[in-house]
């Protein structure tokens, strides 16, 4: 968490946003790509950040079945909403490939970029808080243990997670 909060991810989202807002050129981007979509590296690249959000929600997933941490339930299905919105976006710039890009078309997409922005944000904030009541409930739960020693001031703690949230 602290390596995600030092690094520059909301930045490079604000960045893409401020970007497509302002220079995205659809016809570069998508070039020859009505007889080959899938071979755009703008939509290849957005759907690479769409499905890290899905695998990241499974990783989450699999994890907090060890953990029983109702936040992360939340956060699981947050992550599958966020990967959702990506490729909800994509599909808008899909329209234009096969319908002609328009400013509606680029508005709706850009709307949906910003959308996600503030939904990534407010996980990253929902996933802080998990796992810092998830130490506090597990501290609690092997003091009431009697077969754990009790954890103390001295023991170190140390949660291992992967995001991936790059653009």
């Amino acid at each position: 968490m602290e390596k995600i909060q030092q690094s520059n991810i909301f930045n490079n989202l604000e960045s893409f946003i401020i970007d497509f807002t302002t220079k995205f050129n659809f016809e570069d981007e998508f070039r020859g790509a009505r007889s080959n979509v899938w071979g755009s590296l703008f939509y290849r690249n957005l759907m690479y950040v769409s499905g890290s959000r899905l695998l990241y929600s499974q990783f989450i997933d699999h994890i907090n079945k060890n953990l029983q941490n109702p936040g992360l339930d939340n956060i699981v299905k947050d992550f599958q909403n966020v990967s959702t919105k990506w490729k909800f976006a994509i599909s808008w710039l899909l329209k234009g490939v096969y319908t002609g890009y328009s400013p509606v078309i680029h508005d709706k997409a850009l709307k949906i970029f910003e959308d996600i922005l503030k939904e990534e944000r407010n996980i990253l904030s929902k996933l802080q808080d998990a796992l810092d009541n998830a130490g506090s409930a597990q501290n609690e739960e092997n003091a009431k243990n009697t077969g754990f020693d009790i954890i103390t001031e001295e023991t170190e703690c140390t949660f291992i997670g992967v995001i991936i949230l790059s653009i």
